[in-house]
């Protein structure tokens, strides 16, 4: 059975009551009324509907779930009038209504145990992320003019407390309120506190709750048992109304502008009592219950429904307070993290997967760019090198260029005085012989001055046919008369000095070549390879030859120091000599005489010294040199 108010009475079946505007929490006859009212509300009867079809009844049936720590005085004001009216204009539903602690909300919303829900602010911004509530209307106070911005909470203390001016000087005091999950007193006096940067788990001292029993907070404050009392925000104006208090008693802590509300309050404000709806709702029934709220009529102390839109501080509030959809905060729990933020957690985890994929295909970008870069410039220094060497080399052969013509030149001019060097000498040698007679001394050493004259004729005719580019004349000739003549010449220098020569040659290997050019060829192989070994102890040079099938194939080694890459590299290099006093002329004219006999000159390293090796075509029987098919070497 549920009461109904008519008048300046409360009627509950057959018992009149008197209806009491501001309710005596203090007077101890007043709570048998309370009683009775809370009991008709959580045992609803309906013997009033007996009328009612079953049928009808079964077609619109739903369940309101009504906090329990709303103010008792909300219970007789607003929740009795509003049941009784839905009930009068839904006469075809059956309406149930079940007073809930806090704390079993969540069990049955997801039991489906209740259907509309009817509860302060806080738990209404709880249950719209948690349970995804919908406001179908807030209550509209007298005192505001703006719904989202109805309630608070008043931090009270006793008028002579010189020592309590400031929210700080309440550090550590005794408090008193009327329960720990009432929301517009103690919560927000909590968030209050946090956001004055205080822990507000520890910033109490002694905490008392009445939980609406006596005596209540403004008592305990007023005889000293708390420091502090807090209380919703027009608590005060309407006890000062009902109690015999001195006008001056209490003072706020924390006094805010009497904006929007025309109340003492110390926090800022946040909507009032929300009835809301649960996902499962049919949509008939919400636009039922919709329609009949927003059409109710003020009641006669001035609330009524409407609808506030900003629910944004509230949940700022629970935020602050790491409490409702914010609890996860105080104790970090994998799982609570997984269900709540499963959906963040894949869509980084994906980020960073596409940002690993971007990552390594970057870098093998990178890698890729970096290898062309690499050949790029391994080519270009190549290229660098090989220019870098074709200016060397040309170098070179300008200097050779320079080299011939100067040697043209030089021998142009010695022709004609060594000429005259061979006439004069055999003048003198046919003067003495008519004057003394024929003197074999004076013979010999006229005829070796001719003889060597006339080599160095021969030797300058020579550079001469170079550098006119005519071809000299070759005879068959045998390769140890070359070398034995060479041998000969070397052994005449001084670079001959200590040296030893061992030839092993056979006497039929003959070749068809220019008999004073192959000697040149010989006797610049034996000096240079005594220059090499001029710094040892033994100086040994080795001559031996061979056929190699249809050449002759003349090595000379020396059993000097080991040559380096280097030096090895330059040997084949033209006009680069490896003696200080060199002009580098040597062993390129050595290498061009032997290729203008369609021969080469090789060069081999040993662990000691080198091995100059001269290929040479063998002559034929018929006479002329044979078809040279070894290949040249660099």
């Amino acid at each position: 059975m549920i009461p109904e108010v008519a008048g300046d009475k409360v009627i509950f079946g057959d018992l009149v009551f008197p209806f009491i505007p501001a309710f005596p929490m203090h007077l101890p006859s007043s709570l048998p009324v309370l009683l009775m009212l809370l009991l008709a509300i959580v045992f609803p009867s309906h013997a009033a509907h007996h009328e009612d079809k079953p049928d009808t009844a079964q077609a619109c049936r739903f369940t309101v779930g009504v906090q329990e720590t709303l103010d008792p005085i909300f219970f007789v004001e607003t929740m009795g009038p509003t049941m009784a009216r839905l009930r009068k204009a839904l006469p075809g539903c059956a309406i149930k209504s079940k007073l809930l602690p806090t704390s079993d909300f969540d069990k049955v919303t997801q039991s489906r145990e209740i259907d509309i829900l009817m509860s302060d602010s806080g738990l209404f911004a709880y249950g719209e992320k948690r349970w995804g509530a919908r406001e179908l209307a807030v209550r509209q106070s007298p005192r505001t003019t703006d719904p989202s911005k109805a309630v608070s909470a008043a931090i009270i203390v006793r008028q002579d407390r010189s020592d309590i001016e400031t929210l700080s000087d309440l550090k550590g005091r005794k408090v008193a309120a009327v329960d720990d999950s009432s929301f517009d007193g103690w919560l927000i006096t909590q968030a209050l506190i946090s956001r004055e940067g205080h822990d507000p788990d520890t910033f109490w001292g002694e905490k008392t709750f009445t939980h609406y029993r006596e005596p209540g907070v403004a008592e305990l404050v007023l005889y000293g048992e708390a420091d502090a009392g807090i209380l919703p925000a027009c608590k005060l104006e309407s006890l000062m109304m009902q109690h015999a208090y001195r006008k001056n008693a209490f003072r706020v802590i924390n006094l805010q502008p009497a904006e929007f509300l025309s109340c003492a309050r110390s926090a800022p404000l946040y909507p009032d009592v929300v009835i809301a709806s649960l996902p499962h709702v049919s949509s008939s029934l919400l636009k039922l219950l919709t329609l009949e709220l927003m059409s109710q009529p003020v009641s006669h102390d001035g609330y009524a429904w409407t609808i506030a839109a900003d629910f944004k501080g509230v949940d700022e509030l629970y935020k602050t307070l790491k409490l409702g959809p914010y609890s996860y905060l105080r104790t970090f729990n994998w799982q609570i993290f997984w269900e709540r933020y499963m959906i963040w957690v894949l869509a980084g985890m994906f980020l960073i997967f596409l940002m690993l994929v971007h990552i390594v295909r970057v870098n093998r970008l990178v890698d890729l760019r970096t290898r062309q870069l690499r050949d790029s410039l391994e080519k270009q220094i190549t290229l660098e090198h090989e220019a870098r060497e074709s200016r060397h080399r040309m170098a070179q052969i300008e200097r050779a260029g320079i080299v011939s013509q100067m040697s043209s030149m030089l021998a142009h001019e010695v022709l004609q005085p060594i000429t005259s060097l061979i006439n004069f000498s055999t003048g003198l040698r046919i003067y003495l012989s008519r004057k003394f007679g024929d003197d074999p001394i004076v013979v010999h050493t006229s005829n070796v001055i001719v003889e060597e004259s006339q080599r160095v004729s021969d030797i300058v005719e020579r550079v001469r046919f170079y550098a006119k580019g005519r071809t000299s004349e070759r005879d068959e000739i045998s390769v140890r008369e070359i070398v034995d003549a060479a041998v000969r010449t070397f052994s005449h220098s001084t670079t001959a000095e200590n040296v030893t020569i061992d030839v092993d040659i056979p006497d039929s290997l003959h070749v068809w070549v220019n008999r004073l050019e192959m000697e040149l060829v010989v006797y610049n192989l034996l000096k240079n390879g005594a220059s090499a070994m001029k710094d040892c102890e033994t100086k040994h040079i080795a001559i031996h030859a061979q056929t190699d099938g249809p050449n002759v194939r003349l090595c000379v080694r020396d059993f000097g120091p080991v040559i380096d890459d280097r030096t090895f590299e330059q040997l084949c290099s033209p006009v680069i000599s490896m003696k200080s006093d060199g002009l580098g002329l040597g062993l390129t004219l050595c290498r061009g005489i032997v290729e203008l006999h369609s021969g080469g000159l090789f060069y081999e390293r040993a662990k000691t010294g080198l091995t100059a090796i001269v290929v040479i075509p063998a002559a034929l029987a018929e006479g002329g040199p044979a078809k040279n098919t070894q290949g040249k070497k660099s």
